[in-house]
């Protein structure tokens, strides 16, 4: 089963330290890193971006998935809910795909549902998370720490109230070569994210309906495999 993935952004805007070389006539000073206006105000939008998402114990919000093969040329679309809070994730995708993801920091969970029964389990595979950087993608976009920790700004683009940035992961991600989130431009909500692979392969999430919840839910981050059902370790 393909999984999504996921993106966030940080720019660290340091001036470098004034050095000089040599005296007299062989003189010379080296120039401080200017950090541009535009620069400090992406780095500004991001990190309200991040306040935004570290501040509340829980996020869920609705979603639609869509992946385009570029060799194909077909898209397929699926919708769902996704739960967010520090550090886990957790994401339903309905109708034919019936499935969810389960992430944190240790590891993820892929959960496959008989198609006409979503609390009966058919197929469970367990991976260790640090082995799987793209099934990560998606909470590092949607964890205020990872965005600043893992991403860095390489354009922004301000268009009919939503704020875009291309982010570039500060790690390699396996394949990914691009990747995007949107946000309203001004209340700093998710809008959506989008990645692209090595052979443009394009997967797409909308969000809408985002609540911002004072309080946690810490079962729906909490998976245990049913008994009966084989586990594939990864």
């Amino acid at each position: 089963m393909r999984m999504v993935s996921l993106v966030a952004v940080m720019l660290v805007g340091t001036p470098a330290l004034f050095a000089k070389e040599g005296q007299g006539k062989n003189k010379s000073v080296l120039a401080p890193v200017k950090i541009s206006k535009k620069e400090q105000s992406d780095d500004k939008d991001l990190r309200a971006v991040a306040e935004k998402l570290v501040s509340t114990p829980l996020v869920k919000m609705q979603l639609k998935k869509t992946v385009f093969n570029a060799i194909t040329e077909e898209e397929k679309t699926h919708e769902g809910d996704l739960s967010v809070t520090r550090g886990k994730m957790r994401m339903n995708i309905l109708g034919d795909e019936n499935s969810s993801v389960i992430v944190n920091k240790s590891e993820i969970w892929i959960v496959n549902y008989d198609f006409e029964n979503r609390e009966k389990a058919k197929q469970v595979v367990h991976v260790k998370s640090g082995k799987d950087k793209v099934q990560q993608l998606l909470l590092s976009l949607l964890d205020g720490d990872q965005l600043l920790k893992n991403f860095a700004i390489k354009k922004s683009v301000r268009k009919e109230n939503i704020l875009m940035f291309e982010l570039e992961p500060k790690s390699k991600v396996d394949e990914i070569v691009k990747v995007q989130l949107a946000v309203n431009d001004g209340d700093y909500v998710v809008k959506t994210i989008q990645y692209w692979d090595s052979t443009e392969n394009k997967t797409k999430f909308d969000f809408s309906e985002v609540k911002f919840l004072d309080k946690n839910e810490p079962k729906l981050f909490a998976f245990t495999p049913p008994k009966g059902v084989k586990v594939e370790e990864l």
